[in-house]
């Protein structure tokens, strides 16, 4: 716009100029010419200077036209640039000032008077430092004296505090401004940190706090590298592990104990394969002495990436001895140490499993003491304790290695004797015991001598362990009664005979379709008012044409002996998870033999009936007998996971009738514990059953697992159960099993 306006001009001048030589041409020369009567020399030059006269205004007129509109429109194109820059100040997303050279407000936007809370009245001049913070007022002041004199640019944090009490961080940036040299002002940026600062000290806060949890935590804390290297810890890991100097910036596994021995290059540590892991691993503290620690390690992010690793360390060492007590007491004699008949039966249950393996026998002792009753009514049951201790130790002096010693009450003993050829190897074994049983003990003053009625069982495979241990309880009644110190039981031809008719027809009738599937309710104990049913557990049942419905006793046994168990399993399986998808939200349990967990296709068997059924995975519960637990454990872990990762419920049936259940559930994790009905069936008139059930639900409650009670009978049962807090219930007290699937109870009111 200024170019056109100068080209105007221009053009004015230069046709100003041209007009003046056109005239100077037109002038008469210096030297006087000679007269021209006929046209006078000054009419003519007087005419065309009028002419000239008119051309210069015409051009001057149109070049002073061209040099007003240019100036117009370049007036117009400032004052529109003036708008935007004003309207961009204004709008701006920070507080904009300008101040004159002593420092004195001039004028600000909208952002800065938004942030001042002043208006733009308060604010000139040495206004606008009222909406400074009182605590920032004199730092700020002096700072900003000295650089708005010297013409410097200043830079500052501070806080305005506006008339309602709200507080604004801002960061200022200032610039001075020169005219010619000259200090004519200074141009100020006001920014709003107000988030950022709050952020920080929500940072600054959050760290605090995560320090002093750190410091203080009961738990020994380690911040870990993503590569295994101790980067930090607190005061309780240095007073488990030792002094800071052996722990910091080495490996974190060097803390735990090596569980087993490993290669001659260990693998690589892997922050994925340690994070969000919680285990129980043993660890040798600072005095030497190895303990049990609870570890639980998670993933330190920045953003989305993580940085580290946080592992705490729970000293568990006085949990596990309790459990171990309580397992201990479960599952032993307290008199004597030795295992009490649950152990013995699960040992000796564990020995005939063995002895499919190997196609060997196994033998059972069933002693009974004579004449112990005397030593009672004479020297005291002080004394008669003593003596009990004494047949303990000498009883497991003469068994072998590998013999099972138990007492299951009173003067009763049994010896389980696996592994053996015959029945030579087991009379061999006898006649030590029964010499050593034979020396007199010493009881202070008095001296007593015992003798012992020894029963003998020998059994296979194939024998049930509560038979054999029967038949041994026989043989040795018939030993007292003969007065003999040993008798043999032989199996009388009509038990083989009835076995073997029952396998043929068991086959039959998986081929017929004669196995049903009938259904108990488990209730919810703890709810008040009348029963709950929040589950139902499958239970196989036989329906043979002539005789009736065959219970699972009398048939699983031989069912489990011939392999039938893995068909029947199977349909009762798939029938289980037919019928649960008729009730609604409840889920539905089946058992599971030892056979057929410790097959390799079970879970596939599992995923199959769901698919079919439409069962949703998780309202299915597989219950495994403690038997089957100790067959799987080495056998079937593939399986427990695969049924882990399908998202089925799992249960351990009948906990307390074996000695292995602590073992599985330090190997495997589970969501029910069943306290087996023998401890129910006495916690109204045994004060020990009581405390066999209480210290069940305990050990269940520091595990979070639930617990279901069977066979309650009664309402005290149901009532002790109750105040105890274990959580579900089954029994006859509230229904009996029934073939139908929709739960049905028994009325009480």
């Amino acid at each position: 716009m200024f170019e056109t306006a100068r080209q105007a001009a221009t053009a004015a001048g230069e046709a100003s100029a041209a007009l003046w030589h056109r005239a100077k041409r037109m002038l008469p020369p210096t030297r006087r010419p000679a007269p021209d009567h006929t046209n006078p020399p000054s009419m003519v030059a007087v005419h065309d200077l009028e002419q000239l006269r008119d051309e210069a205004t015409q051009a001057l007129a149109l070049a002073n036209s061209q040099l007003e509109s240019a100036v117009g429109a370049r007036t117009k194109e400032l004052a529109d640039t003036a708008a935007q820059l004003h309207t961009l100040v204004r709008l701006a997303p920070v507080g904009i000032v300008q101040l004159d050279s002593t420092g004195g407000l001039l004028t600000a936007n909208d952002q800065w008077l938004a942030l001042s809370g002043l208006t733009l009245e308060q604010s000139q001049g040495s206004g606008w430092a009222a909406a400074m913070h009182p605590d920032d007022t004199e730092r700020v002041g002096s700072e900003w004296a000295v650089h708005a004199a010297d013409g410097t640019a200043y830079q500052t944090s501070l806080r305005f505090r506006t008339p309602n009490g709200r507080v604004n961080w801002v960061q200022v940036h200032s610039a001075p401004t020169y005219d010619n040299g000259v200090l004519v002002g200074h141009l100020a940026s006001v920014t709003d940190v107000t988030a950022l600062r709050l952020a920080e000290q929500r940072v600054t806060a959050m760290q605090a706090r995560f320090e002093a949890a750190f410091a203080s935590s009961p738990l020994g804390t380690a911040i870990v590298t993503l590569d295994g290297r101790v980067l930090e810890g607190n005061r309780r890991l240095f007073e488990l592990t030792g002094a800071p100097a052996s722990v910091l910036n080495k490996p974190v596994e060097d803390i735990f104990c090596v569980i087993e021995e490993r290669d001659a290059t260990p693998s690589p540590f892997r922050a994925e394969q340690h994070a969000h892991q919680r285990s129980e691993r043993q660890m040798r503290c600072s005095e030497g002495e190895e303990i049990w620690v609870n570890v639980n390690i998670a993933e330190i992010h920045e953003g989305e990436r993580a940085t580290g690793l946080l592992y705490q360390l729970e000293d568990v060492t006085a949990r596990r001895l309790a459990e171990a007590r309580v397992e201990h007491q479960a599952f032993h004699d307290s008199l004597t140490n030795l295992p009490n008949r649950l152990l013995l039966l699960a040992r000796l249950d564990l020995a005939l499993l063995e002895a499919t393996r190997t196609n060997r026998g196994v033998g059972v002792l069933f002693l009974d003491l004579d004449r112990f009753k005397a030593v009672n009514d004479t020297l005291g049951h002080q004394a008669g304790d003593a003596v009990l201790v004494e047949v303990a130790a000498r009883l497991l002096e003469g068994a072998r290695t590998n013999d099972t010693v138990a007492r299951i009450g009173g003067d009763e003993f049994v010896v389980v004797c696996p592994d053996l050829e015959n029945e030579v190897d087991l009379t061999t074994i006898v006649e030590r015991l029964q010499v050593s049983l034979g020396q007199p003990i010493t009881l202070g003053c008095a001296v007593a001598t015992i003798d012992a009625s020894i029963g003998i069982a020998f059994g296979t495979s194939q024998d049930d362990p509560e038979a054999l241990l029967v038949s041994a309880d026989a043989s040795m009644y018939r030993a007292k009664d003969r007065m003999h110190k040993t008798v043999r039981i032989v199996a009388e031809p009509v038990v083989t005979s009835r076995r073997l008719e029952l396998a043929t027809a068991l086959r039959e009738a998986v081929v017929r379709g004669e196995i049903e599937t009938w259904y108990q309710p488990i209730v919810d104990l703890q709810r008040s008012g009348e029963a709950a049913v929040v589950a139902t557990e499958a239970l196989a049942r036989w329906r043979r044409p002539k005789t009736g419905i065959v219970m699972p006793g009398d048939f699983i046994g031989i069912a489990e002996d011939t392999g039938l168990i893995t068909e029947i399993g199977a349909a009762v399986l798939h029938q289980a998870c037919v019928a649960g998808t008729s009730l609604d939200h409840l889920a539905i349990s089946v058992n599971v033999s030892a056979r057929q967990f410790a097959r390799d296709d079970f879970g596939a068997i599992v995923r199959h009936a769901l698919h079919v059924s439409g069962l949703p995975s998780y309202r299915l519960c597989l219950e495994l007998t403690e038997s089957s637990l100790v067959e799987a454990i080495d056998s079937a872990a593939a399986t427990f996971q695969d049924l882990r990762e399908l998202g089925v419920r799992l249960a351990i049936d009948d906990f307390g009738t074996g000695y292995s259940s602590f073992t599985q559930l330090r190997a495997f994790t589970f969501d029910l514990l069943k306290i087996d009905m023998t401890f129910i069936r006495g916690i109204e008139e045994s004060s020990r059953d009581r405390g066999v059930v209480e210290g069940i639900l305990r050990l269940a409650d520091v595990l979070h697992l639930d617990v279901i009670a069977e066979g309650i009978e009664t309402a005290g049962q149901r009532d002790l159960l109750r105040q105890m807090g274990c959580r579900f219930g089954q029994g006859y007290f509230f229904s009996r099993p029934a073939p139908t699937v929709q739960p049905t109870l028994v009325s009480h009111r």
